[in-house]
């Protein structure tokens, strides 16, 4: 009996260490991010393709038809690419859902999904009650065109079709807000 209740203690305590480096990790990259924020915003923004022209690519629209970013040229826009068995892609979809309520009819949103079947996608978003509009970069050209290192990612790119900020990682509105702010006309 007491060499059973030591293997729930122990794993117990494995699982709490496991929650606590999880945790750290997840704090530490959140507080750079926000810290970061002035250098990424705007004219200071940094990253490969701040301040170029944002590459144009194929992807499938919610209908299943080819669209390309360049369809959108004259408004902002917000890229974000994501998948549903990213912790971290779940994480932030809250924040983009917000973002879309407050800006949807002033900014175009591309929740860009990648590296899963079209049906899982869709099924994540209608269980979890979201309304963004998602596209699907089945190809991965978005994904080669951008240079993503993984998931999430994001671009903000404004009307004239100019990257203005890129962050990867998870962001919340304290990110997003601003960077909007920045691509509006």
């Amino acid at each position: 009996m007491s060499k059973k209740r030591n293997l729930i203690i122990i794993a117990a305590l494995i699982a709490v260490l496991s929650a606590v480096i999880a945790g750290a990790i997840f704090l530490s990259n959140h507080l750079q991010e926000n810290e970061d924020i002035a250098a990424l915003v705007g004219d200071g923004a940094t990253g490969n393709l701040v301040g170029q022209a944002a590459p144009d690519f194929k992807f499938l629209g919610e209908q299943g038809h080819v669209e390309m970013i360049s369809d959108y040229r004259g408004t902002p826009i917000v890229l974000n690419f994501w998948a549903s068995w990213c912790p971290p892609c779940r994480m932030q979809k809250p924040f983009f859902q917000e973002a879309y309520d407050i800006y949807g009819n002033e900014v175009k949103f591309f929740m860009m999904n990648i590296d899963e079947p079209i049906e899982v996608a869709r099924a994540y978003m209608d269980e979890e009650g979201y309304t963004l509009p998602i596209y699907f970069d089945e190809a991965r050209e978005g994904a080669q065109a951008y240079g993503l290192t993984g998931v999430p990612e994001t671009f903000f790119i404004d009307a004239e079709g100019i990257v203005r900020a890129h962050f990867v990682g998870p962001i919340n509105m304290d990110t997003i807000r601003p960077s909007i702010e920045a691509i509006l006309p």
